[in-house]
């Protein structure tokens, strides 16, 4: 339900980013709730992780889609995609 909701709410982003093969689960679940605002320690407590995991699987993300190796830029990177 919830990547139909983000389909119809952010249909770009769904595609561009959702879409991108090499990301994991996890890699697409912390996208989708960065993109809400989410923080790391939300998110961690939603995917039963830590905050420090969050922050590794950002900074992959942010390599995967936008080839910057920081997890401090992924949030205005995923909010302008």
């Amino acid at each position: 339900e919830l990547f139909i909701i983000i389909k119809q709410c952010l249909p770009q982003f769904s595609y561009d980013a959702l879409s991108h093969q090499s990301l994991s689960s996890q890699e697409i679940y912390t996208t989708v709730l960065a993109r809400f605002d989410f923080t790391n320690g939300d998110i961690a407590y939603i995917l039963n992780t830590t905050p420090q995991r969050i922050t590794n699987v950002k900074s992959s993300v942010n390599k995967k889609l936008f080839s910057d190796n920081s997890a401090r830029t992924f949030n205005d990177m995923i909010y302008n995609y």
